[in-house]
């Protein structure tokens, strides 16, 4: 629904959903976790980080009970955990629930690397943020590459990740590389999502910061 434009409207359905399968006399089914885990991912972006920790626990759970210890749709709930313990600075928990969001797609979707792109990716933050550069930048290639590789590209994740790998570089100090990847990004954005995208506007807010770094006062106006 959020796709569509329609994100007040699928919340409203998710938590009717909710209501209903906390009504059933039997133990709720395993779409019950992810009725949670969509309406804990809503509660993320809003910084909620109470509510997020206690829908995607209880959805961690239901997908235990109901599916077993080892599937992708627990894999998947893992890594919501781990970006919410993430966001609120618990960044020993998260980096276990990545890690063993990780080792679970690698061992339940062993032929099918895109699902395990955003749990590396979530590695790689946690890496930057705990002052582990060298494993950061991994993570975020092997992420990048794996988006790459598909044959069926995903351009947005390509174009995100290329923003978040281009961060990186210019915390690092490495202009040049920071300002070809995120180059590509705004070039891979208005080619593949439109002129509109917001994604345009955040490889040359990278780019501004860039260039301002790196004195190129000229460049910084051409952005604007």
């Amino acid at each position: 629904m959020a796709s569509l434009g329609q994100t007040e409207k699928g919340e409203r359905l998710l938590r009717e959903a909710e209501v209903e399968y906390r009504q059933l006399s039997s133990k709720p089914p395993w779409e019950f976790g992810s009725t949670l885990l969509l309406l804990g991912v809503g509660e993320l972006k809003r910084g909620h980080a109470d509510e997020v920790k206690k829908r995607l626990l209880e959805a961690e759970q239901t997908l235990r009970q109901t599916l077993g210890d080892n599937n992708s749709y627990l894999a998947n709930r893992l890594d919501a955990r781990a970006l919410a313990y993430f966001q609120t600075g618990d960044l020993e928990r998260a980096e276990g629930k990545a890690r063993e969001s990780l080792a679970m797609f690698q061992d339940v979707l062993r032929d099918n690397k895109f699902w395990w792109a955003t749990a590396i990716s979530t590695l790689g933050d946690i890496c930057r943020k705990t002052g582990r550069a060298r494993e950061a930048e991994s993570y975020y290639r092997q992420s990048l590459d794996i988006y790459e590789q598909q044959p069926t590209k995903n351009h947005r994740l390509i174009a995100v990740t290329k923003i978040q790998l281009s961060d990186f570089l210019l915390e690092q100090n490495r202009l040049t590389e920071a300002q070809r990847i995120a180059t590509e990004a705004e070039e891979e954005a208005r080619k593949y999502l439109g002129d509109q995208d917001s994604l345009i506007k955040a490889a040359k807010d990278k780019l501004t910061a860039i260039h301002e770094k790196q004195g190129k006062r000229d460049s910084v106006q051409a952005l604007e």
